[in-house]
């Protein structure tokens, strides 16, 4: 699933879709739309740790295998 999380600009009155993935809470942009969380098996080699609950933002897994394993559903 994909969230609209609209970037705005309080000065210039304008709204638009996110531009990058620094810009959403999931660190995912496509097409102008942040991704959602709860779809996403975030793994990050450097910080992460295999275990049971990695998988989040704030807990990615260390391996593709452990990421791979949590896949399930509407997660990608």
């Amino acid at each position: 699933m994909l969230l609209y999380q609209a970037i705005c600009d309080e000065e210039n009155l304008t709204c638009r879709g996110c531009d990058g993935g620094s810009e959403c809470t999931s660190r995912l942009c496509n097409s102008g739309i942040c991704g959602d969380t709860r779809d996403i098996v975030y793994v990050d080699k450097a910080t992460g740790a295999d275990g049971v609950n990695c998988g989040t933002v704030a807990d990615p897994c260390a391996s593709i295998g452990s990421g791979i394993e949590k896949v399930e559903g509407t997660r990608e």
